[in-house]
C-alpha cells in the first residue's frame, strides 16, 4: 500500500542490562523479518534537562556483556540497512540534486523524492538544483548509494 516503515531505537540508556539488550536484538530481528524499510539507532547522549540527566553514575556504567550486546545491535542494524540498500540496485528513482559532493567535484548529493538514502550521482554537477531521473548502481554504505543520470 506504499507505507514505508522505519523504526527508531536508542541504546546505552541508563539502566540498560544484558537481558534488555538481548531482548532489543531479538525485537530488531523480528522487525527485520517483517521487511521494514529502515532501522535507525541512536546512542543515548546525556543532555542537561533530559529525563535521565544527572542519573547516578552506577546506572550509566555497563558490564562487558551488555557492551558486547550494544555492539551486536549496532552491527545488526548496519548490516540490515545495507541489505535493504542492495535491494535498490538497478532501480530508477526521481532525485533532487541538492548539493555538490565535496569528495568528488563532478558528483552531486541528492535526495530521493519517494524517500530513502542519500544518493551520490556521478557526473551530475551540471544538473545541480534540478530534479532528475537516476538509476541506482552501487551501495556505498548503509546510508548512501550511488547512481547515474538516466539519459533522456
Amino acid at each position: 500500500r506504499g507505507i514505508r516503515v522505519h523504526v527508531y531505537f536508542i541504546h546505552s540508556l541508563p539502566g540498560d542490562t544484558e537481558k534488555y539488550t538481548k531482548e532489543t536484538l531479538e525485537l530488531l530481528k523480528k522487525f527485520a523479518n517483517l521487511g521494514i524499510d529502515k532501522i535507525t539507532i541512536y546512542k543515548y547522549q546525556e543532555l542537561p534537562g533530559a529525563p535521565f540527566y544527572q542519573i547516578p553514575r552506577k546506572l550509566v556504567h555497563f558490564d562487558k556483556k551488555t557492551i558486547k550486546n550494544f555492539n551486536k545491535i549496532k552491527r545488526f542494524v548496519i548490516g540490515y540497512n545495507r541489505s535493504q540498500k542492495q535491494k535498490m540496485l538497478g532501480k530508477n528513482v526521481k532525485v533532487f540534486l541538492a548539493e555538490p559532493n565535496t569528495m568528488s567535484p563532478t558528483d552531486v548529493i541528492g535526495w530521493i523524492l519517494e524517500g530513502g538514502p542519500k544518493i551520490t550521482v556521478k557526473n551530475a554537477i551540471k544538473s545541480l538544483g534540478n530534479f532528475e531521473d537516476v538509476q541506482i548502481s552501487r551501495v556505498i554504505t548503509d546510508r548512501l548509494v550511488e547512481g547515474f543520470l538516466i539519459e533522456k
